[in-house]
């Protein structure tokens, strides 16, 4: 009898995976939740690879959740002054005492699928990709990290400033404190300049905030009215939205 090709073999599905990869996971998920329900992003949360590795989880596992990925790695930098965790990314996968994991959309609907078809899985939390809601019906609030200037979709990396932008940076506060509704009011102060165009300047600074996503799952745009702005997400990471 031939023997199957070897990307066929090994651990290829959920019904196949040990049990060490799914103590993992179950951590994971449990720190996705703990953001969710605090509203903040997923590295607030992130799990220690001390954790993850006294739940049984070898390196080469753990670079198999990030190459299928399943998880993001990052180095923690925060010293004992900062307010928040802070965190050096890395491509990498070489690992260090240090080193912290999140969960991705990709690694959630793999820890669904884990709970569906493994016996060995009946305690991991129940959990969906659509099962959280906030009250306008959306399953993946953004969150603007004011502190680090960074924009995130469900713990996703979408934008980081690294230079001044006060406009886009006044519509993502603006979101933010209003607890990310569908729709805010031109929140750009006037600057006193009576031929300036407040619609214009608005637009360009939606244009702007379109620019230089990480991943393409979010998408700003104008009311129609020109005094507003609103936003909507793609229906999974992959999609792609007009820039």
């Amino acid at each position: 009898m031939s023997q199957a090709p070897s990307h066929q073999r090994g651990c290829s599905s959920a019904a196949r995976t040990p049990d060490k990869i799914e103590a993992a996971l179950r951590l994971l998920v449990e720190a996705r939740d703990y953001a969710r329900d605090t509203q903040c992003d997923a590295w607030h949360f992130a799990v220690e690879i001390a954790t993850l590795q006294a739940a049984g989880l070898t390196p080469n596992e753990a670079r198999w959740l990030i190459r299928k990925g399943y998880v993001e790695h990052a180095r923690e930098t925060t010293t004992g002054a900062a307010v928040a965790r802070q965190f050096r990314r890395s491509n990498s996968h070489a690992f260090y005492k240090r080193s912290c994991f999140i969960l991705t959309e990709s690694g959630l609907a793999f820890a669904c699928q884990i709970a569906t078809h493994s016996p060995a899985s009946h305690d991991l939390p129940e959990i969906s990709p659509r099962a959280s809601h906030d009250g306008h019906g959306c399953s993946r609030r953004p969150h603007w990290d004011a502190e680090l200037r960074e924009l995130y979709v469900d713990g996703q990396l979408v934008k980081r400033y690294k230079s001044p932008a006060p406009n886009q940076i006044a519509i993502l506060s603006a979101f933010e404190e209003d607890g990310w509704p569908r729709h805010v009011d031109d929140p750009l102060p006037r600057n006193g300049n009576p031929e300036a165009d407040p619609k214009r300047r608005l637009n360009d600074a939606v244009k702007s905030l379109n620019r230089h996503h990480y991943v393409r799952v979010i998408r700003f745009s104008t009311d129609g009215t020109g005094e507003g702005v609103r936003w909507e997400l793609a229906e999974d990471g992959s999609a792609s939205l007009r820039k």
